[in-house]
C-alpha cells in the first residue's frame, strides 16, 4: 500500500510541476499571444503523467499482493509436507518396531519347540528389520526463499553438501 501511495505522490508532484513549468513559460510569452492554451497544455501532460504513475503503481501493488498469497500458500504446503513426512517417518518406525516383535516372538517359539524353520523364519523377519533401517530414506531440507525458515525434520541430515 506504501509504494502505491508513494506513486500516487510522484503523480501529484507531476501535476504541480506541469502546471508550474505552464505558468512560467506562458509568463515568458509574448503579450499579444494567448497563455491559456499552452497552460492548458502543459496541465493535460501532467495529468496523462499522473494517471500513467497511478496505473503503474496500482499494477505494481496488485502485484506485490499476488506475490504474498503465493509466499503465504507455499508456506502452508511446506508446512503440510513437513507434517505428511512426519506422519510417514513415524509409521515407517512404527513398522520397524513391529517387526523386531514379530522376530522376538518367532525366536522365541522356535526355542521352546526347537524347530529349525521358525528359526529361519525368525532370522528372516530380523534381516527385514535391518534393511528397513538401513533402506529409510534420508531427508533433506529445502533451501527456503524469502523469509520461511529452515528446519530440519524427523530424521532429516545436513545434505549432500556437508552443511
Amino acid at each position: 500500500m506504501a509504494i502505491l501511495l508513494l506513486f500516487i505522490g510522484l503523480g501529484i508532484i507531476q501535476i504541480v510541476m506541469a502546471v508550474w513549468g505552464g505558468i512560467v513559460s506562458a509568463a515568458s510569452l509574448p503579450a499579444n499571444t494567448k497563455k491559456a492554451p499552452h497552460i492548458l497544455g502543459f496541465a493535460v501532460l501532467g495529468m496523462a503523467g499522473l494517471l500513467l504513475t497511478v496505473a503503474i503503481g496500482w499494477t505494481n501493488y496488485q502485484g506485490g499482493v499476488a506475490d504474498q498469497r503465493e509466499r503465504e500458500e507455499a508456506k502452508r504446503l511446506q508446512e503440510s509436507l513437513r507434517a505428511q513426512l512426519q506422519s510417514g517417518d513415524q509409521r515407517q518406525e512404527y513398522m520397524r518396531s513391529e517387526l523386531d516383535s514379530v522376530r522376538a516372538m518367532i525366536e522365541t517359539m522356535s526355542k521352546r519347540t526347537g524347530n529349525s524353520e521358525l528359526k529361519e523364519l525368525a532370522k528372516s523377519v530380523a534381516k527385514m528389520a535391518e534393511d528397513a533401517k538401513r533402506s529409510a530414506p534420508k531427508h533433506y531440507e529445502v533451501q527456503a526463499t524469502d523469509n520461511l525458515p529452515l528446519t530440519e525434520g524427523v530424521g532429516a541430515s545436513k545434505g549432500p553438501q556437508g552443511k
